[in-house]
Protein backbone atom coordinates (compact mmCIF):
# COMPACT_ATOMS: atom_id res chain seq x y z
CA UNK A 1 0.00 0.00 0.00
CA UNK A 2 1.58 3.50 -0.51
CA UNK A 3 2.37 5.78 1.78
CA UNK A 4 0.50 8.97 1.81
CA UNK A 5 1.91 12.62 1.55
CA UNK A 6 0.43 15.46 1.61
CA UNK A 7 0.67 18.72 -0.79
CA UNK A 8 -0.11 22.08 0.89
CA UNK A 9 -0.59 24.16 -2.49
CA UNK A 10 0.97 27.86 -2.23
CA UNK A 11 -1.21 30.37 -4.54
CA UNK A 12 1.85 29.80 -7.53
CA UNK A 13 1.44 27.22 -9.52
CA UNK A 14 1.67 23.87 -8.50
CA UNK A 15 5.16 22.28 -8.60
CA UNK A 16 4.34 19.56 -10.61
CA UNK A 17 7.92 18.26 -10.79
CA UNK A 18 8.18 17.42 -6.65
CA UNK A 19 4.63 16.00 -7.17
CA UNK A 20 5.63 13.57 -9.78
CA UNK A 21 8.96 12.73 -8.06
CA UNK A 22 7.42 11.35 -5.09
CA UNK A 23 4.53 9.70 -7.52
CA UNK A 24 7.55 7.84 -9.17
CA UNK A 25 8.82 6.65 -5.59
CA UNK A 26 5.32 5.25 -5.29
CA UNK A 27 3.95 7.69 -2.60
CA UNK A 28 0.51 8.57 -2.91
CA UNK A 29 0.53 12.40 -3.14
CA UNK A 30 -2.54 14.13 -2.17
CA UNK A 31 -3.22 18.08 -2.61
CA UNK A 32 -5.05 20.72 -0.82
CA UNK A 33 -5.46 24.17 -1.17
CA UNK A 34 -5.54 25.14 2.62
CA UNK A 35 -4.89 24.33 6.17
CA UNK A 36 -8.13 23.81 6.98
CA UNK A 37 -9.09 21.40 3.65
CA UNK A 38 -5.83 19.48 5.07
CA UNK A 39 -6.89 19.28 8.63
CA UNK A 40 -10.25 17.48 7.33
CA UNK A 41 -9.08 14.63 6.66
CA UNK A 42 -5.51 14.67 8.74
CA UNK A 43 -6.92 11.89 10.84
CA UNK A 44 -8.37 9.75 8.59
CA UNK A 45 -5.44 9.33 6.44
CA UNK A 46 -2.36 10.78 8.46
CA UNK A 47 0.38 11.39 6.39
CA UNK A 48 4.13 10.75 6.44
CA UNK A 49 5.44 13.79 4.90
CA UNK A 50 3.89 17.10 4.78
CA UNK A 51 5.27 19.60 1.62
CA UNK A 52 4.37 22.89 2.05
CA UNK A 53 4.40 24.94 -1.29
CA UNK A 54 5.14 28.54 -0.01
CA UNK A 55 7.30 29.80 -2.95
CA UNK A 56 5.08 32.94 -3.82
CA UNK A 57 6.93 35.23 -1.89
CA UNK A 58 7.92 36.73 1.28
CA UNK A 59 4.27 37.14 1.99
CA UNK A 60 2.91 33.75 1.86
CA UNK A 61 5.99 31.96 2.99
CA UNK A 62 5.46 34.41 6.49
CA UNK A 63 1.89 32.91 6.67
CA UNK A 64 2.44 29.62 6.16
CA UNK A 65 5.39 29.63 9.03
CA UNK A 66 2.55 31.18 11.16
CA UNK A 67 -0.28 28.64 10.64
CA UNK A 68 2.22 25.72 11.32
CA UNK A 69 3.42 26.85 14.54
CA UNK A 70 0.12 27.51 15.87
CA UNK A 71 -1.53 23.34 14.43
CA UNK A 72 0.28 21.41 16.98
CA UNK A 73 -1.79 18.62 15.36
CA UNK A 74 0.75 18.81 12.63
CA UNK A 75 3.91 18.71 15.20
CA UNK A 76 4.24 15.01 14.72
CA UNK A 77 4.53 15.11 11.08
CA UNK A 78 7.62 15.75 9.50
CA UNK A 79 7.97 19.19 6.75
CA UNK A 80 9.26 19.66 3.67
CA UNK A 81 9.51 23.33 3.41
CA UNK A 82 9.44 25.26 0.05
CA UNK A 83 10.09 28.67 0.08
CA UNK A 84 12.44 31.35 -0.73
CA UNK A 85 15.11 31.25 1.54
CA UNK A 86 13.22 28.58 3.42
CA UNK A 87 16.35 28.15 5.78
CA UNK A 88 15.69 31.64 7.58
CA UNK A 89 11.72 30.81 7.60
CA UNK A 90 11.87 27.80 9.28
CA UNK A 91 13.87 28.80 12.24
CA UNK A 92 10.59 29.19 13.82
CA UNK A 93 9.85 25.87 13.62
CA UNK A 94 12.14 24.04 14.81
CA UNK A 95 12.16 21.95 18.38
CA UNK A 96 8.15 21.86 17.50
CA UNK A 97 7.57 19.82 14.41
CA UNK A 98 9.43 15.98 14.55
CA UNK A 99 11.49 17.16 11.43
CA UNK A 100 11.86 20.01 9.45
CA UNK A 101 13.54 20.50 6.16
CA UNK A 102 13.97 23.57 4.28
CA UNK A 103 14.13 23.55 0.23
CA UNK A 104 15.21 26.67 -1.08
CA UNK A 105 14.27 27.36 -4.36
CA UNK A 106 15.37 26.89 -6.82
CA UNK A 107 16.39 23.45 -6.17
CA UNK A 108 17.60 20.06 -7.17
CA UNK A 109 14.79 17.79 -7.96
CA UNK A 110 16.63 14.62 -7.30
CA UNK A 111 18.18 15.66 -3.93
CA UNK A 112 15.33 17.00 -2.58
CA UNK A 113 13.45 13.51 -3.77
CA UNK A 114 16.10 11.59 -2.00
CA UNK A 115 15.71 14.31 0.98
CA UNK A 116 12.58 13.92 1.37
CA UNK A 117 12.95 9.79 1.57
CA UNK A 118 15.42 9.66 4.02
CA UNK A 119 12.95 11.66 5.79
CA UNK A 120 10.32 9.81 5.76
CA UNK A 121 12.13 6.71 6.63
CA UNK A 122 14.03 8.50 9.47
CA UNK A 123 11.80 11.28 11.04
CA UNK A 124 13.93 12.21 13.46
CA UNK A 125 17.18 12.52 11.41
CA UNK A 126 16.08 16.09 9.77
CA UNK A 127 19.76 16.89 9.41
CA UNK A 128 20.73 14.19 6.96
CA UNK A 129 18.40 15.10 5.20
CA UNK A 130 19.36 18.53 4.89
CA UNK A 131 22.62 18.04 4.33
CA UNK A 132 21.80 16.14 1.01
CA UNK A 133 19.67 18.57 0.15
CA UNK A 134 21.72 22.11 1.09
CA UNK A 135 24.89 20.08 -0.64
CA UNK A 136 22.64 21.65 -3.83
CA UNK A 137 22.06 24.71 -2.94
CA UNK A 138 22.84 27.61 -6.40
CA UNK A 139 19.79 26.72 -8.79
CA UNK A 140 20.74 23.60 -9.83
CA UNK A 141 18.08 22.19 -12.05
CA UNK A 142 17.57 18.45 -13.29
CA UNK A 143 19.71 18.64 -16.32
CA UNK A 144 22.52 20.86 -14.56
CA UNK A 145 26.25 19.18 -14.32
CA UNK A 146 26.91 18.41 -10.91
CA UNK A 147 30.33 18.02 -9.56
CA UNK A 148 31.91 14.50 -8.13
CA UNK A 149 32.04 16.17 -4.62
CA UNK A 150 28.40 17.00 -4.88
CA UNK A 151 28.13 13.34 -6.76
CA UNK A 152 29.24 11.98 -3.97
CA UNK A 153 27.25 13.37 -1.13
CA UNK A 154 24.25 12.85 -3.42
CA UNK A 155 24.72 8.95 -3.79
CA UNK A 156 26.16 8.57 -0.18
CA UNK A 157 22.48 9.68 0.79
CA UNK A 158 20.55 7.63 -2.03
CA UNK A 159 22.57 4.90 -0.79
CA UNK A 160 21.56 5.45 2.79
CA UNK A 161 17.98 5.49 1.21
CA UNK A 162 18.28 2.35 -0.75
CA UNK A 163 19.42 0.29 2.53
CA UNK A 164 16.72 1.60 4.57
CA UNK A 165 13.35 0.34 5.42
CA UNK A 166 10.93 2.87 3.74
CA UNK A 167 7.82 0.32 3.71
CA UNK A 168 4.84 1.40 5.49
CA UNK A 169 5.07 1.34 9.03
CA UNK A 170 3.21 -1.86 10.67
CA UNK A 171 2.87 0.07 14.07
CA UNK A 172 0.37 2.93 14.98
CA UNK A 173 1.96 6.56 14.56
CA UNK A 174 4.09 7.86 17.75
CA UNK A 175 1.92 9.68 20.22
CA UNK A 176 3.31 13.34 20.30
CA UNK A 177 3.79 12.60 24.10
CA UNK A 178 7.11 10.03 23.33
CA UNK A 179 8.19 12.39 20.69
CA UNK A 180 12.05 14.17 21.70
CA UNK A 181 12.51 17.49 19.84
CA UNK A 182 14.96 16.59 17.14
CA UNK A 183 18.91 15.66 18.42
CA UNK A 184 21.06 18.92 18.13
CA UNK A 185 18.36 20.77 16.68
CA UNK A 186 17.72 24.22 18.46
CA UNK A 187 14.77 26.47 18.19
CA UNK A 188 15.75 30.10 17.69
CA UNK A 189 13.10 32.06 18.09
CA UNK A 190 11.53 30.90 21.01
CA UNK A 191 12.71 30.74 24.33
CA UNK A 192 11.41 27.06 25.84
CA UNK A 193 10.17 24.13 23.26
CA UNK A 194 6.61 22.48 23.66
CA UNK A 195 8.16 19.30 24.64
CA UNK A 196 10.26 20.71 27.75
CA UNK A 197 6.79 22.36 28.80
CA UNK A 198 5.34 18.84 29.13
CA UNK A 199 7.84 17.98 31.21
CA UNK A 200 6.83 20.43 32.83
CA UNK A 201 3.49 20.02 33.56
CA UNK A 202 4.74 16.30 34.45
CA UNK A 203 5.96 17.33 37.09
CA UNK A 204 2.94 19.34 38.10
CA UNK A 205 0.23 16.47 37.53
CA UNK A 206 -2.27 17.08 40.56
CA UNK A 207 -4.51 20.24 39.99
CA UNK A 208 -5.05 20.63 43.61
CA UNK A 209 -1.16 20.93 43.80
CA UNK A 210 -0.38 23.99 41.59
CA UNK A 211 1.53 26.90 43.72
CA UNK A 212 0.90 30.09 41.93
CA UNK A 213 -1.51 28.62 38.99
CA UNK A 214 -4.53 28.55 37.35
CA UNK A 215 -3.87 25.44 35.19
CA UNK A 216 -2.80 27.42 32.25
CA UNK A 217 0.16 24.71 31.05
CA UNK A 218 -2.17 22.10 30.69
CA UNK A 219 -4.83 24.37 29.35
CA UNK A 220 -2.52 25.21 26.72
CA UNK A 221 -0.51 21.73 25.82
CA UNK A 222 -2.40 18.79 26.72
CA UNK A 223 -4.11 17.81 23.34
CA UNK A 224 -4.50 13.70 24.73
CA UNK A 225 -6.51 12.20 27.11
CA UNK A 226 -3.11 10.49 28.10
CA UNK A 227 -1.34 13.75 28.60
CA UNK A 228 -3.10 13.83 32.04
CA UNK A 229 -2.44 11.61 35.21
CA UNK A 230 -6.01 10.11 36.56
CA UNK A 231 -4.77 8.94 39.65
CA UNK A 232 -4.60 12.61 40.40
CA UNK A 233 -7.55 14.03 38.50
CA UNK A 234 -10.45 11.94 39.57
CA UNK A 235 -8.59 9.84 42.55
CA UNK A 236 -11.41 8.76 44.03
CA UNK A 237 -12.79 7.18 40.87
CA UNK A 238 -10.03 5.40 39.14
CA UNK A 239 -10.66 2.19 41.23
CA UNK A 240 -14.39 2.24 39.96
CA UNK A 241 -14.40 0.06 36.92
CA UNK A 242 -17.67 1.76 35.29
CA UNK A 243 -16.31 5.12 35.36
CA UNK A 244 -13.10 4.15 34.42
CA UNK A 245 -14.58 2.14 31.42
CA UNK A 246 -17.03 4.92 30.94
CA UNK A 247 -14.33 7.68 30.28
CA UNK A 248 -12.36 4.65 27.76
CA UNK A 249 -15.38 4.52 26.27
CA UNK A 250 -15.43 8.11 25.45
CA UNK A 251 -11.83 8.09 24.12
CA UNK A 252 -12.78 5.60 21.30
CA UNK A 253 -15.90 7.65 20.54
CA UNK A 254 -14.73 10.74 19.97
CA UNK A 255 -10.88 11.47 21.13
CA UNK A 256 -10.89 15.43 21.31
CA UNK A 257 -14.16 15.02 23.56
CA UNK A 258 -12.23 12.89 25.66
CA UNK A 259 -9.61 15.44 26.03
CA UNK A 260 -11.44 18.03 26.41
CA UNK A 261 -13.62 16.27 29.42
CA UNK A 262 -9.99 15.55 31.18
CA UNK A 263 -9.10 19.20 30.51
CA UNK A 264 -12.31 21.09 31.83
CA UNK A 265 -12.11 19.16 34.50
CA UNK A 266 -8.04 19.50 34.95
CA UNK A 267 -8.29 22.95 34.95
CA UNK A 268 -12.05 23.54 36.77
CA UNK A 269 -10.15 22.06 39.79
CA UNK A 270 -7.13 24.45 39.55
CA UNK A 271 -9.53 26.73 39.72
CA UNK A 272 -11.45 25.86 42.53
CA UNK A 273 -8.00 25.03 44.52
CA UNK A 274 -6.70 29.03 43.53
CA UNK A 275 -9.67 30.24 44.87
CA UNK A 276 -10.09 28.07 48.17
CA UNK A 277 -13.47 26.21 47.40
CA UNK A 278 -12.50 23.53 49.67
CA UNK A 279 -12.00 19.64 48.86
CA UNK A 280 -15.28 19.08 48.75
CA UNK A 281 -16.31 21.49 46.10
CA UNK A 282 -13.51 20.61 44.12
CA UNK A 283 -14.32 16.75 44.03
CA UNK A 284 -17.74 17.56 42.34
CA UNK A 285 -16.39 19.78 39.98
CA UNK A 286 -13.83 17.42 38.83
CA UNK A 287 -16.41 15.04 38.21
CA UNK A 288 -19.17 17.64 36.71
CA UNK A 289 -15.87 18.97 34.16
CA UNK A 290 -15.11 15.35 33.44
CA UNK A 291 -19.18 14.47 32.22
CA UNK A 292 -20.60 17.45 31.53
CA UNK A 293 -20.57 16.76 27.88
CA UNK A 294 -21.45 12.96 28.15
CA UNK A 295 -24.93 12.97 26.49
CA UNK A 296 -23.13 14.94 23.58
CA UNK A 297 -20.92 12.02 22.75
CA UNK A 298 -23.45 10.95 19.90
CA UNK A 299 -24.29 14.17 18.53
CA UNK A 300 -22.64 15.90 15.35
CA UNK A 301 -19.66 17.41 15.26
CA UNK A 302 -21.19 21.27 14.78
CA UNK A 303 -22.75 20.80 18.14
CA UNK A 304 -19.66 18.85 20.49
CA UNK A 305 -17.29 21.74 19.20
CA UNK A 306 -19.53 24.73 18.89
CA UNK A 307 -17.73 27.68 19.56
CA UNK A 308 -19.96 29.72 22.18
CA UNK A 309 -17.54 33.07 22.02
CA UNK A 310 -16.79 33.26 18.50
CA UNK A 311 -21.00 32.27 17.05
CA UNK A 312 -23.43 33.11 19.95
CA UNK A 313 -26.49 30.86 19.17
CA UNK A 314 -29.44 30.68 21.34
CA UNK A 315 -30.61 27.48 19.47
CA UNK A 316 -27.39 25.54 20.01
CA UNK A 317 -27.46 26.80 23.40
CA UNK A 318 -30.78 25.55 23.95
CA UNK A 319 -29.89 22.67 22.51
CA UNK A 320 -27.22 21.64 24.45
CA UNK A 321 -28.43 22.74 27.62
CA UNK A 322 -31.03 19.85 27.15
CA UNK A 323 -27.71 17.15 26.92
CA UNK A 324 -26.70 18.91 30.01
CA UNK A 325 -29.15 18.12 31.43
CA UNK A 326 -29.22 14.49 30.85
CA UNK A 327 -25.47 14.19 31.79
CA UNK A 328 -26.50 15.54 35.78
CA UNK A 329 -29.32 12.76 35.81
CA UNK A 330 -25.66 10.26 34.38
CA UNK A 331 -23.69 11.69 37.06
CA UNK A 332 -26.56 11.79 39.73
CA UNK A 333 -26.90 7.97 39.29
CA UNK A 334 -23.58 6.46 38.11
CA UNK A 335 -21.44 8.65 40.03
CA UNK A 336 -23.92 9.39 43.53
CA UNK A 337 -22.65 12.84 43.35
CA UNK A 338 -25.73 15.78 43.59
CA UNK A 339 -23.32 18.06 44.04
CA UNK A 340 -22.03 17.70 40.52
CA UNK A 341 -25.44 16.42 39.18
CA UNK A 342 -26.76 20.62 40.46
CA UNK A 343 -23.62 22.29 39.24
CA UNK A 344 -24.11 20.96 35.99
CA UNK A 345 -28.00 22.05 35.84
CA UNK A 346 -26.70 24.99 37.13
CA UNK A 347 -24.37 25.06 33.91
CA UNK A 348 -27.64 24.31 31.99
CA UNK A 349 -29.79 27.18 33.24
CA UNK A 350 -26.62 29.87 32.75
CA UNK A 351 -26.36 28.52 29.04
CA UNK A 352 -30.13 28.96 28.18
CA UNK A 353 -31.79 31.74 30.29
CA UNK A 354 -30.55 35.10 32.19
CA UNK A 355 -32.09 33.88 35.31
CA UNK A 356 -30.46 32.17 37.83
CA UNK A 357 -31.36 31.74 41.34
CA UNK A 358 -29.28 29.37 43.44
CA UNK A 359 -26.54 29.80 46.52
CA UNK A 360 -23.72 32.17 45.72
CA UNK A 361 -20.97 29.28 46.27
CA UNK A 362 -22.83 26.81 43.41
CA UNK A 363 -22.74 29.74 41.16
CA UNK A 364 -18.86 30.14 41.34
CA UNK A 365 -18.82 26.54 40.88
CA UNK A 366 -20.91 26.65 37.74
CA UNK A 367 -19.36 29.93 36.38
CA UNK A 368 -16.34 28.33 36.60
CA UNK A 369 -17.16 25.08 35.12
CA UNK A 370 -18.99 26.76 32.26
CA UNK A 371 -16.10 29.33 32.11
CA UNK A 372 -13.58 26.72 31.19
CA UNK A 373 -15.71 24.95 29.24
CA UNK A 374 -16.11 28.32 26.91
CA UNK A 375 -12.42 29.08 26.69
CA UNK A 376 -11.74 25.26 25.80
CA UNK A 377 -14.07 25.14 23.02
CA UNK A 378 -12.73 28.83 22.05
CA UNK A 379 -9.02 27.53 21.56
CA UNK A 380 -8.95 24.12 21.21
CA UNK A 381 -12.69 23.92 18.81
CA UNK A 382 -10.78 23.21 15.44
CA UNK A 383 -8.48 20.47 16.95
CA UNK A 384 -5.48 22.54 17.16
CA UNK A 385 -4.80 24.73 19.57
CA UNK A 386 -5.92 28.54 18.63
CA UNK A 387 -4.27 31.53 20.46
CA UNK A 388 -7.01 33.53 18.72
CA UNK A 389 -9.41 31.88 20.62
CA UNK A 390 -7.68 33.28 23.83
CA UNK A 391 -7.96 36.52 22.71
CA UNK A 392 -11.79 35.79 21.90
CA UNK A 393 -12.58 34.74 24.85
CA UNK A 394 -11.02 37.04 27.53
CA UNK A 395 -12.63 39.81 25.58
CA UNK A 396 -15.88 38.03 26.08
CA UNK A 397 -15.40 37.45 29.82
CA UNK A 398 -14.46 41.11 30.46
CA UNK A 399 -17.43 42.22 28.79
CA UNK A 400 -20.44 43.56 31.00
CA UNK A 401 -22.70 41.45 29.68
CA UNK A 402 -20.88 38.49 29.92
CA UNK A 403 -22.45 34.99 30.72
CA UNK A 404 -20.17 35.11 33.74
CA UNK A 405 -20.34 37.68 36.24
CA UNK A 406 -18.78 36.24 39.11
CA UNK A 407 -15.20 38.60 39.34
CA UNK A 408 -13.46 36.13 41.20
CA UNK A 409 -14.00 33.47 38.95
CA UNK A 410 -13.44 36.06 35.68
CA UNK A 411 -9.88 36.60 37.10
CA UNK A 412 -9.22 33.30 37.65
CA UNK A 413 -10.62 32.32 34.09
CA UNK A 414 -8.47 35.36 32.46
CA UNK A 415 -5.50 34.13 34.52
CA UNK A 416 -5.67 30.52 32.94
CA UNK A 417 -5.56 32.29 29.37
CA UNK A 418 -2.76 34.66 30.44
CA UNK A 419 -1.12 31.55 31.75
CA UNK A 420 -1.36 29.60 28.83
CA UNK A 421 -0.55 31.93 26.17
CA UNK A 422 2.93 33.04 27.43
CA UNK A 423 3.61 29.60 28.02
CA UNK A 424 2.54 28.29 24.23
CA UNK A 425 4.24 31.03 22.68
CA UNK A 426 3.03 31.95 18.83
CA UNK A 427 5.58 33.49 16.13
CA UNK A 428 2.40 35.29 14.86
CA UNK A 429 4.03 38.86 14.97
CA UNK A 430 7.63 37.73 14.37
CA UNK A 431 8.01 38.00 10.72
CA UNK A 432 5.52 40.88 9.76
CA UNK A 433 7.13 42.93 12.15
CA UNK A 434 10.89 41.79 10.87
CA UNK A 435 9.48 42.23 6.81
CA UNK A 436 9.36 46.48 7.78
CA UNK A 437 12.32 46.80 9.72
CA UNK A 438 13.85 48.08 6.24
CA UNK A 439 11.48 51.05 6.09
CA UNK A 440 12.75 54.62 7.62
CA UNK A 441 9.95 55.29 9.61
CA UNK A 442 10.18 51.77 11.23
CA UNK A 443 14.05 52.61 12.35
CA UNK A 444 13.11 55.85 13.92
CA UNK A 445 10.39 54.10 16.16
CA UNK A 446 12.62 51.89 17.37
CA UNK A 447 15.10 53.73 18.49
CA UNK A 448 12.52 56.83 19.95
CA UNK A 449 10.88 53.55 21.80
CA UNK A 450 14.09 52.35 22.99
CA UNK A 451 15.05 55.70 24.34
CA UNK A 452 11.91 56.33 26.26
CA UNK A 453 12.51 52.65 27.65
CA UNK A 454 16.18 53.42 28.80
CA UNK A 455 14.44 56.92 30.32
CA UNK A 456 11.69 54.94 32.37
CA UNK A 457 13.82 52.42 33.38
CA UNK A 458 16.54 55.13 34.82
CA UNK A 459 13.38 56.82 36.37
CA UNK A 460 12.18 53.78 38.30
CA UNK A 461 15.69 52.62 39.55
CA UNK A 462 16.10 55.63 41.14
CA UNK A 463 12.52 55.78 42.50
CA UNK A 464 13.46 51.82 43.92
CA UNK A 465 16.95 53.17 45.95
CA UNK A 466 14.43 55.79 47.55
CA UNK A 467 12.04 53.79 48.24
CA UNK A 468 14.59 50.54 49.63
CA UNK A 469 12.94 48.31 46.68
CA UNK A 470 14.55 46.07 44.16
CA UNK A 471 13.22 44.31 41.00
CA UNK A 472 12.55 40.80 40.53
CA UNK A 473 11.87 39.00 37.20
CA UNK A 474 8.50 37.27 36.66
CA UNK A 475 6.23 35.64 34.52
CA UNK A 476 3.90 38.08 32.57
CA UNK A 477 1.46 35.54 33.62
CA UNK A 478 2.29 36.20 37.29
CA UNK A 479 0.89 39.98 36.96
CA UNK A 480 -1.20 41.34 39.53
CA UNK A 481 -3.14 44.77 39.94
CA UNK A 482 -1.10 47.30 41.93
CA UNK A 483 2.81 46.11 40.70
CA UNK A 484 4.99 48.58 39.46
CA UNK A 485 6.91 47.67 36.35
CA UNK A 486 10.44 47.42 37.00
CA UNK A 487 11.49 46.87 33.31
CA UNK A 488 9.43 47.09 30.26
CA UNK A 489 7.02 44.61 28.50
CA UNK A 490 8.64 43.63 25.44
CA UNK A 491 7.44 41.82 22.41
CA UNK A 492 9.29 38.44 20.94
CA UNK A 493 10.46 40.59 17.90
CA UNK A 494 12.24 43.32 20.54
CA UNK A 495 9.60 45.68 20.02
CA UNK A 496 8.56 47.64 23.36
CA UNK A 497 4.76 47.30 24.50
CA UNK A 498 4.82 49.02 27.51
CA UNK A 499 7.23 51.34 29.12
CA UNK A 500 8.91 50.66 33.23
CA UNK A 501 7.43 53.35 36.26
CA UNK A 502 3.88 51.95 35.48
CA UNK A 503 1.77 51.02 38.08
CA UNK A 504 -0.45 47.90 36.82
CA UNK A 505 -4.27 48.27 37.02
CA UNK A 506 -6.95 45.42 36.41
CA UNK A 507 -7.23 46.29 32.78
CA UNK A 508 -3.03 47.00 31.76
CA UNK A 509 -2.75 43.17 33.47
CA UNK A 510 -5.97 41.97 31.03
CA UNK A 511 -5.09 44.16 28.09
CA UNK A 512 -1.42 42.25 28.30
CA UNK A 513 -2.65 38.86 28.47
CA UNK A 514 -5.36 39.53 25.89
CA UNK A 515 -2.58 41.17 24.02
CA UNK A 516 -0.15 37.94 24.43
CA UNK A 517 -2.54 36.07 22.27
CA UNK A 518 -2.12 37.59 19.10
CA UNK A 519 1.49 38.97 19.63
CA UNK A 520 4.15 37.14 20.70
CA UNK A 521 5.78 38.37 24.37
CA UNK A 522 8.93 37.58 26.03
CA UNK A 523 7.97 35.32 29.28
CA UNK A 524 9.22 37.34 31.96
CA UNK A 525 9.00 41.42 33.15
CA UNK A 526 10.38 43.05 36.03
CA UNK A 527 8.62 44.43 38.81
CA UNK A 528 9.08 46.17 42.09
CA UNK A 529 9.53 44.15 45.29
CA UNK A 530 10.36 44.93 49.03
CA UNK A 531 14.21 44.87 49.81
CA UNK A 532 13.43 42.29 52.41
Amino acid sequence: MSQIVHYWRGSAEVRGDLIAGLAAKEFDVRQFRGLEELLDVFDQEPPVLLVVDASAGEREASQRVIELANTPKLYPVPILFVALQAEKRTDALEGSYVGVVPVSVPYRLDAVIAGAQYLIAHPDAAEEAIAAIASFRGGLSESDSVNDADQAVLSSTVSMIDSADVSPAQDPPTPLSAIAPPHGRKRHLLPENTESIRRRMAEFPDPANLSGSNGGVAFALARDPADFYDAHLLPELVGDASIVSMLEALGRDDLWLATHAKRVAFVSSAISNALSFGSARDRSLRIAGLFLNWALRDRPLNLIRHDFVLNPSSTISEIIGESYLQSAAFVEERCGDKRAAEVIRTVSVMLRTDSLDVPRDLQQDAQALLGVELSSRSCWGLGFWDPYGVYRAIRYFRAPDSIIQDEMVKHALAKVLGEAVTIHVTVGNYFVSHLDDTEPEVAVYRRNSEADSERSVALVTARLAREGRKKRSIPIAELAPGMLLAGPVIALDGRIILNANVVLSEDIVLDLWQLAAIRALQGKVEVAVEES
